[in-house]
């Protein structure tokens, strides 16, 4: 593709999905650890852009740019924490004097366990097989109801009626439920 004909792409997509790029992004956000919600977006933008250079064709938008916020998002806070990480010196004393190696202080650990991110790795594995067996337009649904978006977010994403986009969900959640079911995995609905 011409630098012209990406250009034009670029700005097609935005004009079409940049609100649901930021949803995506400002869903995920984490407030709390300093980074710039500005900055996420830009990174974001520049993925696509490289995406589109690289002449990738990219079949489903909307999920395309999900992808996009969520890894974008999640490289930048791994980006903070390890600033965090290289910043402490545990070497020095209480007073800030270069001292000799002491114990590294016992800190909260927010990460998950080995055995939780093995667990969860392997729930998710059949959740999204449970998925696969989903005839597309609930698979989408649900996927995206899973994602934490509602009713009528789902409907104007899609660009279904708010009854249909309901009915694809529900029904898709029910059909995702029978098929966790026949792998071991049942839950009840507060």
């Amino acid at each position: 593709m011409q630098t012209l004909e990406i250009e034009a792409r670029f700005n097609s997509i935005l004009e079409d999905y940049d609100e649901l790029l930021r949803h995506a992004i400002a869903s995920q956000f984490p407030r709390n650890i300093g980074l710039s919600y500005d900055d996420i977006v830009q990174e974001a933008h520049l993925r696509l852009w490289r995406a589109l250079s690289g002449e990738r064709e990219i079949h489903n938008v909307p999920s395309y740019l999900y992808r996009i916020a969520a890894t974008v998002t999640i490289d930048a806070v791994r980006r903070v924490n390890a600033r965090r990480e290289e910043q402490m010196d545990f070497g020095a004393r209480p007073n800030g004097e270069p001292g000799k190696q002491h114990e590294r202080p016992e800190l909260a650990d927010e990460r998950p366990s080995p055995e939780t991110v093995a667990v969860t790795k392997g729930l998710m594995e059949i959740v999204n097989e449970a998925l696969s067996h989903l005839p597309e337009n609930r698979r989408r649904a649900v996927g995206l109801h899973l994602q934490g978006w509602n009713i009528p977010e789902i409907a104007a994403l899609m660009g279904w009626s708010d009854a249909k986009a309901k009915n694809l969900t529900y029904r898709g959640l029910d059909e995702l439920r029978r098929q966790l079911r026949h792998h071991g995995i049942d839950y009840e609905v507060e």
